[in-house]
């Protein structure tokens, strides 16, 4: 069976309530346009909505009820739907690319006031994948610097924020959703506003029919005032949603606590189907908050021995569609011809965007898909997986090899995260993408010798000597604490300054460590280290120790 990469779901309901509508007196313009409304209020909690036409339209809005005119600069994540952007072009605006997190694929308060200048009249938000960006430190930043705040949550239908819905307005000015067929819910396409301001609400209204004032309280030609009166006081567009959609989106608004539901199991499913594999990294989503609109995995290609395009191939061989989102904003030829950007913003996109992978997310997936789809990625990385033995440098008890990819897993994980191993490293949570960002780091210097200590079939530690002309930089983890005080550290080390002096050529091996760590001070000197320095760092006192060729003591 073909696994879609996205599919929309639609019932009987929607059916009949098509039915009312066409044996109904109102096609567009009805009563079913407020009632969806209230409906999407009622669920996101946000006072006041708007429906339009679809996301575009919604974001276009938005930026014209704030303000936005020739001149003005609006802030967007670099990676996003091009109707991010578009909509402030379309407004008039100059949409400026602010960096994303390259784990998150969002931006940060950070990134966005790095991107701000004088002339910085908003900000939009995206929140990718339906993960929910971290608005409170950005809303403070826009109240600080007096400028609007949009969320573009066309992605985060049914997200949650803190103490807040997604759509509720409680960080920002303005939201705009999407109901494309691909979206949480669907309309064929359309899209809603929401807000806690009324005023921008009512200005989003009269723009969205072509700038028609109704209201008597508002005209300002009262003396032309007839029957069916209107005045058109801005200029607006035709915007409008129709009662038609309006009628399968209330529908839909009933399912989409199911559609949550699922979603965010397959969320999980593929969390827990993809971790632990060095070759991909999955972009970082909380099932229990994220609209869980879009699953996306990032394969890192420096790694995996293959590309993005071969893991297609692959998936599209076993009836499995994906898809990409998205090329970055300021890569694409009409941003690069009217927007030049710094290439620094372009070297970050395109590290973003190389590998980046969609898999199939939708109500109409269960969890074997999940693992089907799972399965054939973990066989494919393995496929590719060639386990090197590289030197193979034995020495007493230990033998030393090559860390492969094979390496990096649950075990090594849990040996950075163990207080009895990591009493004297950074103070952090380890995550697998840490670890796999380390080894990429680690793997792109050819002066470095990443080596795994063994003993047997055991995998007790590890070994990095970096190369630095005639002398090695070295460093030494013991991960297995079962060993630890029973003298296979100074094997260990043994053994890496002989690979060091008789494999890389080295003069002399180099060291620094904690002045507090003991154990590993006296394990030094046990092998022929000597003391050159005492240093300062971070607060901290480092001992530098030194051993030279023909000094190493058994």
């Amino acid at each position: 069976m073909i696994l879609s990469h996205t599919r929309h779901e639609f019932g009987r309901e929607e059916r009949k309530a098509c039915d009312r509508v066409l044996a109904g007196g109102f096609l567009t313009g009805g009563p079913l346009v407020a009632a969806f409304e209230k409906s999407f209020c009622d669920f996101t909690h946000a006072p006041f909505s708007a429906a339009v036409s679809n996301g575009t339209t919604a974001l276009h809005l938005a930026c014209l009820a704030l303000g936005v005119k020739p001149g003005d600069e609006v802030v967007v994540p670099a990676v996003s739907f091009i109707a991010t952007a578009n909509a402030v072009l379309y407004a008039g605006g100059t949409p400026v690319f602010a960096e994303v997190d390259l784990r998150t694929g969002m931006v940060t308060a950070d990134s966005l006031r790095k991107a701000m200048t004088k002339k910085t009249r908003g900000v939009i938000v995206v929140h990718y994948m339906g993960q929910p960006a971290d608005l409170k430190p950005i809303f403070d930043l826009t109240r600080r610097l007096g400028v609007f705040l949009i969320e573009d949550a066309c992605h985060a239908l049914g997200a949650k924020y803190m103490d807040s819905m997604i759509g509720e307005c409680r960080y920002s000015d303005l939201s705009t959703f999407s109901f494309h067929p691909a979206k949480n819910i669907t309309t064929g396409e359309g899209g809603m506003i929401t807000s806690q301001s009324q005023k921008l609400i009512n200005s989003i209204k009269d723009l969205r029919n072509h700038g028609m004032v109704r209201d008597p309280k508002r005209w300002k030609l009262k003396k032309y005032a007839a029957h069916a009166y209107y005045e058109v006081q801005s200029l607006g567009f035709n915007y409008r949603l129709t009662d038609m959609q309006c009628a399968i989106g209330i529908e839909q608004m009933k399912k989409l606590p199911r559609f949550l539901k699922t979603r965010r199991s397959l969320l999980i499913a593929y969390q827990t189907g993809l971790q632990y594999l060095p070759e991909i990294q999955v972009l970082k989503q909380d099932a229990a908050i994220s609209g869980a609109h879009i699953f996306v995995i990032r394969i890192r290609e420096t790694l995996a021995g293959f590309s993005r395009a071969e893991l297609a191939a692959e998936l599209s061989r076993s009836g499995i569609m994906s898809n990409i989102h998205y090329l970055p904003m300021p890569l694409h030829p009409l941003y690069q011809k009217i927007l030049p950007q710094k290439q620094q913003l372009l070297d970050q996109c395109e590290r973003f965007y190389t590998g980046l992978l969609s898999l199939p997310l939708h109500t109409q997936l269960n969890l074997r898909d999940v693992e089907r789809i799972c399965s054939v990625i973990r066989a494919f990385c393995d496929k590719h997986r060639q386990r090197k033995s590289a030197t193979g440098f034995s020495s007493e008890k230990v033998v030393l090899s090559a860390v492969v990819l094979a390496d990096l897993n649950k075990q090594y994980l849990d040996w950075l995260n163990d207080p009895r191993v990591n009493r004297f490293m950074a103070k952090q949570k380890y995550d697998f993408d840490d670890l796999s960002d380390y080894f990429q780091s680690v793997k792109a210097s050819k002066s470095n010798s990443f080596l795994a200590a063994r003993t047997g079939s055991c995998h007790i530690g590890n070994v990095l000597i970096e190369k630095k002309g005639s002398t090695g930089i070295l460093g030494v983890m013991i991960g297995d604490a079962r060993r630890h005080g029973k003298g296979w550290g100074s094997q260990v080390v043994r053994a890496a300054c002989r690979y060091g002096f008789s494999k890389l050529k080295l003069q002399r091996m180099e060291l620094g460590t904690l002045a507090g760590n003991n154990s590993a001070l006296r394990c030094f000197t046990r092998c022929g280290f000597r003391i050159t320095a005492i240093q300062k760092k971070n607060g901290q006192a480092v001992v530098r120790m030194r051993l030279n060729r023909g000094e190493l003591k058994s």
